[in-house]
């Protein structure tokens, strides 16, 4: 069971990491501001 929580934490993690990079290419601007 702490196997499946550890891959989903790090599931998570991944997709916020690809959507902080999207908005910065995106929207750099608005991330300074």
């Amino acid at each position: 069971m702490s196997g499946i929580k550890a891959a989903r934490r790090s599931r998570s993690s991944s997709l916020r990491r690809l959507f902080h990079a999207s908005s910065e290419s995106t929207s750099p601007r608005l991330l300074r501001s």
